[in-house]
């Protein structure tokens, strides 16, 4: 293969409703790339039988999990296989948009001490495409990758570019569900830090089910899963108080979420919040909850109310994180 060659890594699990969109904004790359490799995780709905004749037809490389393992599982497989100097990463219901490969190729020629490229996306929620972009919600600057990381997960998968050379033999964790990618840029930005960044959206993140409580409750359990790790990494002072800002936040939405759907294992959480962060806490409501889960629910409703009594109008980061998440 010629110098800066790029590879796409795509995995799909019973995703065959997608195949044709995310297959044709390959072929509209303004840049084509030079390898595309294919890994399905054992669908059983007809996706590995389609991607076959695909494959075929435009010289993909086709792989199949012998059996359904999991995301990390299969894009390791993958990176097992791909050759190109720099990997793009494609999700089985994400699609590129057209100058995916063109802007971040070039930043990345532009900037040969940077570990990848991350680009903006937009956001199809249901069929429709929401009005603002993801770093709207969640901003990320050039500097240094793995602080900002540290405060906040925000970069999606499907937004990077990475340059093969200086991730080295990294891996996905495969006993990660949710979260996996998280844990793998985290990893590789602790040695790395320089990356380059482009403003622009890239690709089309479709999100899928995201009201669904549980799904989130998950998510958020595997983001404690990996700060925990992380934790673990002998950090200095002012990346511990980062970290320990994130893990703030995310508790914060998990009692939030524990809450609306019952209030089963949210005093537990408050607890947690309160140790960290005590100016967050809600110490009336624990004493309620004491006592049982509706008289708590009943005290988080009046909390809404008297919380929007004193903020009647929310800014417009809350209205897009509601539409995000809903």
């Amino acid at each position: 293969m010629a110098k800066n060659t790029v590879s796409v890594l795509v995995i799909t699990y019973n995703q065959k409703g997608f195949i044709a969109q995310w297959v044709e904004s390959l072929r509209a790359q303004t840049t084509p790339p030079d390898e595309v490799v294919i890994v399905d995780d054992s669908s059983t709905d007809g996706t590995y039988e389609q991607l076959q004749a695909i494959s075929k037809k435009h010289g993909y490389t086709l792989m199949r999990t012998p059996r359904n393992s999991g995301p990390s599982a299969a894009r390791n497989i993958g990176l097992q296989s791909v050759h190109g100097d720099f990997i793009c990463f494609l999700d089985g219901d994400d699609y590129f948009l057209p100058e995916k490969i063109t802007v971040q190729k070039k930043a990345l020629e532009k900037n040969p001490n940077a570990v990848l490229c991350y680009g903006d996306c937009l956001i199809d929620k249901q069929g429709t495409i929401l009005p603002f972009n993801l770093s709207a919600l969640m901003p990320l600057n050039e500097g240094a990758l793995f602080d900002q990381l540290l405060s906040r997960n925000s970069m999606l998968l499907g937004g990077v570019m990475l340059r093969s050379r200086l991730a080295g033999n990294h891996r996905f964790d495969e006993t990660l569900m949710r979260a996996e990618d998280y844990m793998y840029f985290l990893e590789i930005s602790k040695k790395n830090d320089t990356f380059a960044l482009v403003k622009e959206p890239v690709f089309v993140y479709r999100r899928a089910n995201a009201g669904l409580s549980s799904q989130r409750l998950e998510t958020i359990a595997c983001n404690e899963e990996v700060l925990r790790r992380v934790a673990g990494w002998a950090l200095p002072k002012p990346q511990v108080q980062l970290l320990n800002d994130q893990k703030t936040i995310i508790l914060a939405e998990k009692v939030d979420l524990l809450l609306r759907s019952g209030g089963a294992g949210s005093l537990a959480a408050l607890r947690e919040l309160e140790s960290l962060s005590p100016s967050r806490s809600r110490q009336w409501l624990l004493r309620l909850l004491h006592y049982n889960s509706f008289i708590g629910r009943m005290a988080y409703v009046l909390f809404e109310f008297y919380r929007s009594l004193r903020h009647p109008r929310k800014n417009q980061d809350e209205l897009m994180m509601e539409q995000f998440t809903r």
